[in-house]
């Protein structure tokens, strides 16, 4: 991962490709307000932000974003040692019912203890020193 950010770092943001994106953002927003439904969402998020007018004043900003400015927060945020690494690992789960057969609205699982929970009460597990 950290080889395709320095590549990201070492080359440049060419106008071509940051206009794409840009295109790309707006294309989603527009997509969000088509319906009545969606507009609603993006009027109560920007509102929950403070006024539903930073929807607007956003996309303006949006549109005055360089190739500059984006190598310039590359660069002082894509680094390793500011990077937070989180490692997931699966742990094998055993259902209680027979394999075939659906597990239901609330399905119950086995832990390693052997002491049956549903799955929304389970203990959480402090995580492993790396």
């Amino acid at each position: 991962m950290w080889a395709e950010v320095s590549g990201m770092k070492a080359g440049e943001v060419t106008t071509e490709e940051l206009a794409r994106q840009m295109v790309k953002i707006e294309h989603e927003e527009a997509g969000e307000r088509m319906s009545m439904e969606g507009m609603a969402g993006k009027l109560g998020y920007y509102e929950c932000l403070g006024d539903y007018k930073l929807s607007d004043s956003l996309t303006r900003k949006l549109r005055s974003v360089t190739a500059k400015d984006v190598m310039r927060v590359m660069n002082k945020y894509f680094q390793p040692q500011k990077a937070a690494v989180v490692r997931l690992q699966a742990r094998q789960v055993q259902a209680d019912r027979p394999e075939g057969r659906g597990l239901g609205k609330h399905p119950r699982v086995v832990n390693p203890g052997g002491r049956r929970q549903a799955r929304g009460r389970q203990k959480r597990r402090q995580p492993e020193p790396l």
